[in-house]
């Protein structure tokens, strides 16, 4: 069976209702079991998944690409506006992307460094997990020396994480819309 949250149910209520209830759905949980808890190893029979959050992202592999997130943006009034009748409202983005400890390791004019410069950021949870997931295409690892270092950022995050420093997401508003 599936025990949801309360923050997960209502993640669930939110994206329902904003008619995003048909996106492709990708689970993480523990990788040595088909259930959510690292204890029961295999395939365990009678057990219940624990969902306690629900995000929606950019899919995996997914390029950051700064012209296509504005592009996005100014798409979105347009959108906004149909679906939801709205008119005054504000951007929001909890992401990986938005760490500060992220920016210190990109040069100025990279498209995350750009992708920054449009929000008001402030530090959120640790977000290794986030990182791993998006940067290195994996759940976890119990050794950072075996993370790839296919791109200088990979080479740059496997540095501080064998350091042990941490990331924090970035919790961020949108300054300002872009314009047409």
């Amino acid at each position: 069976g599936v025990k949801y949250s309360n923050l997960a149910n209502d993640k669930i209520n939110s994206i329902e209702k904003f008619g995003f209830a048909k996106l492709p759905i990708c689970i993480a949980k523990n990788p040595s079991s088909l259930s959510d808890d690292p204890k029961l190893l295999g395939r365990p029979t009678n057990f219940y998944i624990n969902v306690k959050d629900i995000k929606i992202n950019i899919f995996g592999g997914t390029k950051l690409d700064y012209d296509e997130v504005l592009d996005s943006l100014k798409k979105s009034k347009s959108y906004i506006h149909k679906y939801f009748r709205l008119d005054k409202y504000n951007y929001y983005c909890n992401s990986w992307l938005l760490s500060k400890e992220i920016l210190k390791l990109v040069d100025e004019e990279s498209n995350i460094a750009k992708f920054q410069s449009l929000f008001k950021i402030s530090a959120g949870e640790e977000c290794t997990d986030d990182i791993l997931n998006h940067v290195y295409g994996i759940s976890s690892v119990e050794n950072y020396d075996v993370l790839s270092e296919e791109t200088s950022l990979q080479r740059k995050i496997k540095d501080r994480l064998i350091k042990r420093k941490k990331f924090h997401l970035g919790c961020g508003k949108l300054k300002k819309m872009p314009v047409d």
